[in-house]
């Protein structure tokens, strides 16, 4: 009867607003977990820490010149990589999660630049035409970067450096301080290197 399929119906419809509900729970939590960057068994954790450097009154600051950033050694695969940007105020620091703070500082991206001498491209000159490896807008700051196992980026000995390079403007004046986190393990030959390409 009618009566009888709008029971059917409903019950049906329930059945697939708790599943949906169970989904969602799932993809929540393993949002959630994705927020740390958790070394497999195999990788170390290479930690480092860019600043303070000032950011002068109303300027929109290019430190790519004044930034070398430090980088696991030896012929390894970086596998993962979190950022996060703090404004560092009166000893304190601020973390930064949005594109503009309460003080009207606004953090717009920072990317990681590996220098291609044999092109001319250094910390000295051009580094923002070489190649990139971690790009980081408001939206990607805390949330880590964990590629799949085998994939990564090489450092092989004597690599070029690498040069982090923040974008910043504050109307104020600012003191910023960029630290990120790396996995890391010894490159195999079966690994994979993944490229990005500029957009």
């Amino acid at each position: 009867s009618g009566r009888e399929r709008n029971l059917a119906t409903s019950a049906m419809g329930m059945w697939m607003r708790a599943a949906l509900c169970v989904l969602l729970s799932l993809a929540l939590l393993a949002l959630c977990n994705a927020q740390q960057l958790t070394p497999r068994a195999d990788e170390r954790v290479f930690f480092a820490s860019v600043g303070p450097f000032a950011i002068p009154p109303g300027k929109i600051q290019i430190f790519a010149k004044a930034l070398r950033a430090p980088q696991p050694r030896g012929d390894v695969l970086i596998t993962g990589y979190v950022q996060e940007v703090f404004a560092s105020r009166n000893g304190q620091l601020t973390p930064l999660r949005f594109d503009k703070d309460s003080d009207g500082l606004y953090f717009h991206h920072s990317v990681m630049h590996r220098e291609m001498p044999d092109v001319g491209l250094t910390l000295q000159d051009g580094i923002h035409r070489a190649n990139n490896l971690f790009l980081q807008s408001p939206e990607l700051i805390g949330n880590p970067v964990h590629f799949p196992s085998g994939y990564g980026f090489r450092v092989a000995p004597g690599e070029p450096e690498l040069a982090l390079c923040v974008h910043a403007t504050a109307p104020y004046g600012a003191q910023l301080v960029v630290n990120y986190t790396m996995t890391y393990r010894p490159r195999q030959d079966s690994d994979r290197e993944v490229t990005i390409e500029r957009l």
